[in-house]
């Protein structure tokens, strides 16, 4: 997290929260979602590791469709 500088926060739940955070040296923003798995069951690890794989499918197909 040292690249980034949060901005806000936009959320939080049981499991972490959801920061906008702005990359120092690009000045991008970006959404960073930082989940404690630390007390997670087996099976919202699970989900978790499942959201991940959602959310890295989601960016490759907008990668995707952006290069069209």
């Amino acid at each position: 997290m040292d690249v980034y500088e949060t901005v806000k926060t936009i959320g939080s739940g049981s499991f972490g929260q959801v920061y906008m955070a702005r990359h120092k040296r690009e000045g991008k923003n970006y959404v960073i979602k930082r989940v404690k798995t630390r007390d997670m069951t087996q099976k919202d690890l699970e989900n978790t590791e499942n959201e991940v794989r959602l959310i890295f499918s989601l960016i490759f197909i907008h990668s995707i469709i952006r290069s069209f």
